[in-house]
């Protein structure tokens, strides 16, 4: 039994306690929330892996790709927080991984870490995504027109081999004649058959190459159109990617300091390999009148990815910037000028371009390369695809619109290059209706709803003169040949020499109608001083246009119903007597 002393020494004991605790009580409980509001992520951070890392972005550039991947999570405020990016490709350039968020938290970092690979080869298919009906459905459908496309390839391989054949058949055949002339043995009847079976073979193998470029351009929309409605299957993988799909190379932690609770969006960006992308474009001509016409234009781009992942239903960028990666800017090298004395004679040489593309004046369908750089210019800029897309890192060529059509005026014109080829083409002229550049690529050129082909296309600035070659105009003809070639060498009276030269070029209209044609020439331009040419004004035929930086001479001429008509070029090149002419 306790006395009554020992229950009042037991009050004071627990009084005391009570002092004690409401004593130590309030600045304790200061001082951890002082560390919480100083050092929020000493605190305890979490974990989060959810469920939904979605690629939102990808900019692809030539030769690789820029992907930015989303999550959304909740965050605690004044707590850590890390956020887990799984299943990053095996080709990720890990010193590119950047981190941002869209909220109220800041991103402290980004760690990296390599992951055992696993061979998806390896799976076991899902019972489920074998019998999905629908997709198998589409792979049938998918199938048929990959293999058409093949097979027109393969068509359109075989009439190129013959289209070469051809050409170096009729080059025997013209040094036939060439020969046979010269001996007086020649065979007329037996060559005229030959030449117009050669020329019969060449116009059917081009019209069939027309048809087939018609073909594998449908077959190409007809395929991004079924891209776009690929089923998944229950584990969100087809049966072709779930044995296909590349390997995983590793994932990404972002660590960031919650500062309000809320939802947050975290955003993981970096530059991967195996990336590829080029222009495709299409014009569209309708004629107004032979001189007058209107076009739209589109630009399409025809992009390819091994990258390891699959981008779907992503925002699509297309930049035509080439980074350097390297750890040093470029810098020019010393750039060092000497001399010495040369003793030997001058000569006069000459060079020209090589138009030999343009003189064929033919739409020639481009082989598909594998991978491809853009020529940017110097001008580097970006394209949003206004439509998101699915990719699949499957190396297959995806076919995209990226901009809706821009419609132009145009002008035709009938030109003729009598130098380069013996006939007249009908050109089409029109300025750049794109509001940004237009890099090289590959075009299809349709008129009037008639599929003409696809040719290669150069680089041509905002608002730049483009024109276009549509064939030969079958009712015109011209003929070019030289009338006056004389070369007057230096001699004890002159101190001077001279090359003299006259062409006479001849235009006939075969046709009913009235026709105006541009007749395109050239003279020489003196890169050195001491050599001048001189265009002699008076043989030459007067209404010429000339460029004395490009040499370039045109007449514009009409031609009446079967009316001919000849035009006159001559020019001088005078040069010293110390010069040795060649």
């Amino acid at each position: 039994m306790i006395s009554k002393k020992g229950i009042l020494i037991m009050k004071k004991i627990n009084l005391g306690h009570t002092c004690l605790a409401q004593s130590f009580s309030f600045p304790t409980t200061l001082f951890f929330l002082g560390l919480n509001l100083l050092s929020p992520q000493l605190s305890s951070a979490q974990t989060t892996t959810p469920s939904k890392d979605l690629i939102s972005t990808v900019t692809i550039l030539s030769d690789r790709a820029e992907v930015t991947r989303q999550q959304k999570v909740n965050c605690v405020a004044k707590q850590g927080l890390r956020v887990s990016f799984k299943a990053l490709p095996k080709q990720v350039q890990v010193k590119t991984l950047r981190a941002s968020v869209k909220g109220s938290a800041k991103v402290i970092g980004v760690t990296y870490r390599s992951e055992k690979h696993t061979d998806h080869k390896k799976l076991k298919l899902n019972d489920a995504v074998k019998d999905t009906k629908a997709y198998q459905e589409w792979e049938k459908r998918y199938q048929d027109l990959v293999k058409k496309q093949q097979v027109l390839m393969a068509e359109k391989t075989r009439l190129e081999q013959s289209q070469s054949l051809t050409t170096k058949e009729k080059q025997r055949l013209k040094i036939a004649v060439a020969n046979g002339l010269h001996t007086g043995q020649l065979d007329f009847k037996t060559l005229t058959k030959s030449l117009e079976r050669l020329v019969r073979q060449e116009r059917q193998m081009a019209k069939r190459l027309v048809d087939i470029d018609e073909e594998i351009y449908a077959l190409k929309m007809d395929l991004y159109q079924l891209s776009q409605t690929k089923p998944l299957a229950n584990n969100g993988l087809s049966p072709q990617q779930s044995s296909t799909h590349s390997l995983h190379g590793g994932s990404a932690i972002v660590s960031m300091t919650c500062l309000k609770s809320g939802p947050l969006s975290v955003e993981l960006s970096y530059i991967t390999a195996g990336a590829s992308w080029r222009f495709d474009y299409a014009l569209n001509i309708k004629s107004k009148s032979t001189s007058k016409a209107s076009l739209s234009w589109s630009v399409n781009a025809i992009v390819r990815q091994t990258t390891g992942e699959d981008w779907r239903n992503a925002q699509i960028y297309l930049s035509t910037a080439q980074p350097n990666l390297g750890d040093q800017a470029p810098r020019p090298r010393p750039l060092h000028i000497t001399g010495s004395k040369y003793t030997r004679q001058k000569v006069l040489t000459q060079r020209s371009e090589d138009r030999q593309d343009l003189a064929s004046g033919q739409a020639q369908a481009p082989s598909e390369p594998s991978s491809v750089g853009i020529e940017d210019r110097g001008q580097s800029f970006g394209l949003k695809v206004p439509q998101k897309s699915t990719i699949l890192s499957n190396g297959q060529a995806y076919w995209i619109p990226v901009s809706e059509n821009r419609s132009s005026k145009a002008k035709f014109a009938l030109v003729t290059t009598p130098k380069l080829s013996p006939a007249v083409y009908q050109v089409i002229r029109f300025h750049n209706p794109a509001a940004h550049p237009l890099p090289a690529g590959t075009l299809a050129l349709n008129l009037d709803g008639q599929f003409l082909g696809q040719i290669k296309t150069q680089h041509y600035g905002t608002g730049e003169a483009i024109e276009f070659t549509l064939g030969i105009e079958e009712t015109l003809g011209v003929q070019r040949t030289l009338k006056d070639g004389k070369d007057k060498k230096a001699g004890l009276l002159e101190n001077d020499q001279s090359l003299l030269r006259r062409f006479e070029i001849k235009v006939s209209n075969r046709s009913k109608k009235r026709r105006k044609i541009e007749v395109v020439d050239n003279i020489p331009v003196s890169e050195i001083e001491d050599i001048k040419v001189i265009l002699n004004k008076k043989q030459s035929t007067k209404g010429y246009k000339l460029n004395t930086k490009t040499g370039f001479i045109t007449w514009k001429i009409t031609l009446k119903p079967k009316e001919n008509k000849s035009l006159s070029l001559a020019y001088k090149v005078e040069l010293p007597d110390d010069w040795k002419l060649r």
